[in-house]
């Protein structure tokens, strides 16, 4: 199994990029390997937005726009790293997560056919 080292020093970065490669070598050992990764790329103030409106909908108090942009923060400090680490190693497709529920599966989709 190859080692990737991320660019950053950062100890964050390191142990995210050291669960992936984990993860990675557990799906190869039972014969399940990784062939491809999606991330959606959506903006911020949209995501906001759409969970506030799915919040707003189902009365969740718990989604407002601060505790939203809260776990975004969490999300780009601690999980968004591994992205460099899928990238590196060529798995990863970036789609357009804005759009229609059909035109983000179609996109989703035909990425996964090409890898």
């Amino acid at each position: 199994m190859t080692t990737w080292t991320p660019a950053s020093s950062s100890t964050a970065i390191r142990a995210t990029w050291h669960l992936a490669g984990a993860l990675d070598g557990l799906l190869a050992k039972i014969g399940q390997p990784l062939d491809a990764v999606v991330q959606l790329d959506v903006g911020t103030d949209l995501l906001v937005e759409r969970i506030a409106g799915r919040a707003q909908a189902e009365g969740r108090a718990d989604d407002n726009p601060e505790s939203v942009r809260k776990r975004l923060q969490v999300y780009n400090d601690s999980t968004a790293p591994v992205i460099g680490f899928y990238e590196n190693r060529g798995t990863l497709t970036r789609i357009d997560g804005v759009g229609s529920m059909e035109d983000i599966t179609a996109r989703v989709l035909s990425a996964l056919k090409k890898g």
